[in-house]
Formats: C-alpha cells, structure tokens, sequence
C-alpha cells in the first residue's frame, strides 16, 4: 500500500513538473541588431503586433496609423538596437528598443510582451538584454515615457529601478522615468 501511495505521489510531482514546464516562455530565439543585420522584414511584423497590443487591447486608436508606418531600422541606425523575442513557430511574443541619444543617454522604447506571455519573464529577458547592451555601449542614463493606463508596465519600470519624473512639457496620459545607474 505504501509502495503505490509513493508510486502515484512520483506521478504527481512528475505532472506538476510537466505543467510549470509549459507554463514557462520558451523563447526560440532572440532577435537583436548587435548579432544580426536588421532585416526590414521584420518591421511590418513588428508594427502590427505593437499596433495589436496598443490599438486593440488597450483602445489606442489615435495611434494606429503612426504605428504601421514606423520605420523601427531607424533605432538601430543610430546606435541603439532593437531585440524581438520570438515562439517556437516564429511568432513574435514580445518586443524592446534601446535608442541612443546624446550625452551618453538612451531611451527605453517599445517594450510590449503578447499577453500569452505576460508575467512569464520575456519583459524580464528582453530588458535584461537591453541593460547588457547599454552598459556594453557606456550608456549611462535611461529614460522612458509610457502610458499612464499601463499599470504593469509601470509596476514592472518601478521594480527595475527607475524613478518618475516630470517633464516641462507633460503629454497628459504619459509619464516618464529615469534609470541614473545602468
């Protein structure tokens, strides 16, 4: 009776482990400018996922038109780079851009994560690489502005380190973020 009570608990744990195993991203393979030439292929790809995640989940239409025609090659051609997180059919699951600006100055842009994968750690994997390539290139400062609706994102720029700040000339549904030690 014993030996079967064990059996079925190995069964179970084999189960749960079977269960997390999925539960967690498995990113095929990431995209980023410093390993790969951009191919601009990938910029309507890019464009319509963004406009998917801000357009029809959080109902920002006025941005719509602006997000299909972004030219993303346009971050990497400056310095900076852009990393696109990919599933295993080649779906992109998430996206992050690091734009190089003066003085040794970077701005955080374009972090979105499917929300398939959200709370799963491709935001984390994403801006790991982002610091890794910031410090890489002597980037010493960060600053982002995001939506003010975008809770979790917000939460998630919070626990990274970056502290609010106010700007002369506040959007009024944004707010922005410094990051003073990458």
């Amino acid at each position: 009776m014993y030996i079967q009570n064990r059996e079925s608990y190995k069964d179970d744990i084999k189960e749960a482990v079977e269960k997390l195993e999925k539960s967690v991203p498995k990113i095929n393979r990431l995209f980023d400018s410093e390993n790969f030439t951009y191919d601009h292929k990938y910029n309507e790809k890019i464009n319509e996922f963004i406009r998917t995640i801000l357009v029809e989940e959080f109902e920002f239409r006025h941005h719509e038109e602006e997000i299909l025609l972004e030219d993303n090659k346009r971050f990497v051609d400056n310095g900076g780079n852009f990393w696109i997180a990919f599933d295993d059919e080649e779906n992109i699951i998430g996206t992050i851009c690091l734009e190089k600006k003066e003085n040794n100055i970077g701005e955080l842009k374009k972090l979105y994560v499917h929300n398939d994968y959200r709370g799963k750690g491709v935001s984390h994997i994403l801006y790991d690489e982002l610091i890794r390539f910031a410090r890489k290139n002597e980037i010493l400062q960060i600053e982002l502005s995001t939506y003010k609706i975008l809770e979790a994102a917000i939460k998630f720029y919070i626990k990274k380190g970056f502290k609010r700040i106010q700007k002369e000339l506040e959007q009024e549904n944004e707010i922005y973020f410094i990051l003073d030690e990458v």
